[in-house]
């Protein structure tokens, strides 16, 4: 398994739980059980479940704009801009795209530069 590979199955496990259970709740053992790794080889990548929400929203937020520089891309008139606008972010929030569910509601969880950014 490559190292992407990995990523992606941690932060689709995490994103899933943070969704079911609320970040509080939901614990690093669990995360790791979930992307079917040993709870060591989630804290080597990831030292703090902190991280794991930053990663998680961050890729969230990345997702979005992605969907919405691609909803304006093939306009240049500003209305017809922001009705795509609207049309993606619609698209976006009802995506079952657990990470944007991260974005949305848990987002309050992170602290001092995962929080900035």
């Amino acid at each position: 398994m490559t190292k992407r590979e990995m990523e992606d199955r941690i932060l689709a496990a995490a994103a899933g739980l943070f969704r079911e259970k609320g970040y509080a709740a939901a614990t690093t053992r669990e995360i790791a059980g979930a992307a079917g790794i040993l709870l060591g080889s989630l804290t080597y990548r990831y030292p703090s479940k902190h991280e794991i929400l930053a990663a998680v929203a961050e890729r969230g937020m990345a997702r979005s704009l992605a969907i919405c520089r691609e909803a304006i891309a093939a306009t240049t008139e500003p209305l017809a801009a922001l009705r795509q606008l609207f049309r993606a972010h619609l698209r976006i929030l009802t995506s079952a795209d657990d990470a944007i569910f991260v974005v949305l509601y848990e987002w309050r969880a992170l602290k001092g530069d995962a929080r900035k950014r």
